[in-house]
Parts: structure tokens; C-alpha cells; sequence
């Protein structure tokens, strides 16, 4: 029962954490980026990342031992759109942290980079897109829980 609990309060926090770092990201993109900036953008990105493993590692403990059980999950179809929402997210997250990470390492070589209006932009646009999914997805969380799918 704890076990249970503590699974679930943390998948629900990871899923918090995911929503506060993308806020945090997008707040944080500007034009005119000072070295703490993207240093910060970094320590965000590395959190972003902790939390995503937590929502996942947890996602799979609940599939398989703290949930409703595995035949549930696997006989609603809304499963499987959320599912592949969280890994449409993760692979989308993937062009802003590539590109974060790059920054970061410029830095590390004492040089700054040069980060143009359109490139934070359209960075502020992806993690946009991936805010968007990720409010979708307790949404099917809640509908599965009540049998629909």
C-alpha cells in the first residue's frame, strides 16, 4: 500500500516538475542572453531531464505493479495514445536540449554564443508544443481511469 502511495505521489510530482522546468525554459529564452542565462537554461534542461525519467520510471511501476494491473492498460486504447504522447514529447524535447547543450559547451570554451531572435523563437515554439501535449496527457489519464478507451 505505501509502496503504491509513494509511486503514485511521485509520478505525479515528475509530471509537476515536467510542466514547472518547460515554464521555466520558456521564460527564460530571450533574444539577448547573458552566459547566466544559458547556464541556467542548462540547469533547467538537466532537471527537465530528471523529472521525464522519474514520470517514465514511475509510469512503469504503476503499469506493472501499482496500477490497475497490466490487462487494463494494455485492452484501452487511450493507453496507447498516451504512451505515445510521452515519447512524442520526449523526442520533440530533444531539439531544444541538443541545442542547450551546445550553448553550454561553448561556454565551457569561453566563447559566447550567438543567439539570434529566430532561433529562440523557434525554440520558445517547441517547448510550446511540447507544454501542449503534456496538459493533454493527465486528461487521458483521468478517462482511462474512469474506463473510457
Amino acid at each position: 500500500m505505501l509502496a503504491h502511495v509513494i509511486t503514485a505521489y511521485l509520478h505525479f510530482l515528475g509530471i509537476m516538475t515536467l510542466m514547472a522546468t518547460l515554464l521555466a525554459e520558456h521564460v527564460t529564452l530571450q533574444p539577448y542572453m547573458t552566459r547566466l542565462h544559458i547556464q541556467r537554461l542548462a540547469m533547467i534542461d538537466l532537471f527537465y531531464g530528471i523529472a521525464a525519467g522519474i514520470v517514465f520510471l514511475t509510469g512503469l511501476l504503476r503499469f506493472a505493479y501499482f496500477g490497475k494491473g497490466i490487462h487494463f492498460y494494455m485492452g484501452n486504447q487511450l493507453f496507447y495514445v498516451k504512451v505515445g504522447m510521452f515519447l512524442l514529447v520526449a523526442l520533440i524535447s530533444i531539439y531544444p536540449t541538443v541545442q542547450l547543450l551546445s550553448w553550454r559547451k561553448m561556454l565551457k570554451q569561453d566563447q559566447m554564443p550567438a543567439v539570434d531572435t529566430q532561433r529562440v523563437t523557434r525554440l520558445r515554439s517547441v517547448i510550446r508544443l511540447e507544454l501542449g501535449l503534456l496538459l493533454v496527457i493527465p486528461l487521458l489519464a483521468v478517462l482511462m481511469a474512469r474506463g473510457i478507451g
